[in-house]
C-alpha cells in the first residue's frame, strides 16, 4: 500500500491497485497503512471472487504485485504467468523459481524498490511486453497436469520404497538362518 501510494505520487493517472481476497480488517499493520494513504480511492478491495471472475480480473491486470516475506510456492505467480500478466515479486522464497524472467524482482522490505518496479511496468510498455513474452515460455512449467503427474510419481516412489523396507523386514524375521 505504501509503495502504491508512492507510485501514485510519481505517476498519477487512473491505475488502480486491486486487492482480491479477504479484507485487511484482521491485519492491523495493513489497515494502518491504508488509513495513512494519500490516494486511498485508487485502491479497490474486491473481497473473495469466484474463480471465473478472479481469472478475468487477473487477465485484465497490468501486473501482479506479490511482495510476500515468506511463501511456500507462489500459485498466484503461476496464475498470472498463465494469463500472460507480468509479475512484480519478492526476490526471496520460491518466487524466483516460479516466475523466472517473467518478473521484476524486488526486496519485499523496500517500499521504494517496489514503487519503482510499479513505475517501470506502468511507464515502459516494452519492458511489460518483454515480461509478458517470457510468460508464454514459463507457463507450461507449472500446470495442474504436471503437478498431478509429479505427485503421483512421488506416491509411487514412496510405495515402492516402503514395499522394499517391509520386504527386507519380513525376510529377516522369517529367515531360516535366524
Amino acid at each position: 500500500l505504501q509503495a502504491f501510494d508512492g507510485f501514485c505520487e510519481k505517476m498519477g493517472g487512473d491505475i488502480k491497485l486491486v486487492i482480491c481476497g479477504r479484507s485487511f480488517g484482521k491485519n492491523h499493520l495493513a489497515s494502518q497503512a491504508f488509513s495513512k494513504m494519500k490516494h486511498p480511492a485508487a485502491v479497490v478491495f474486491t473481497g473473495r471472487l469466484p474463480l471465473d471472475e478472479l481469472a478475468r480480473v487477473m487477465a485484465a491486470a497490468l501486473a501482479l504485485v506479490n511482495v510476500s516475506y515468506f511463501e511456500g510456492f507462489g500459485i498466484p505467480l503461476a496464475e498470472a504467468i498463465n494469463c500472460h500478466v507480468p509479475v512484480i515479486a519478492s526476490n526471496n522464497t520460491s518466487f524466483p523459481e516460479v516466475a523466472g524472467d517473467a518478473a521484476l524482482w524486488v526486496d519485499p522490505f523496500s517500499i521504494d524498490e517496489i514503487s519503482r518496479a510499479m513505475q517501470t511496468l506502468a511507464g515502459k510498455p516494452r519492458i511489460r511486453e518483454k515480461l509478458a513474452d517470457a510468460c508464454t515460455k514459463r507457463k507450461d512449467l507449472f500446470t495442474w497436469e504436471k503437478t498431478a503427474n509429479l505427485l503421483w510419481a512421488s506416491i509411487e516412489k514412496t510405495i515402492r520404497s516402503e514395499e522394499r523396507r517391509v520386504g527386507k523386514e519380513c525376510r529377516s524375521r522369517w529367515s531360516p538362518y535366524h
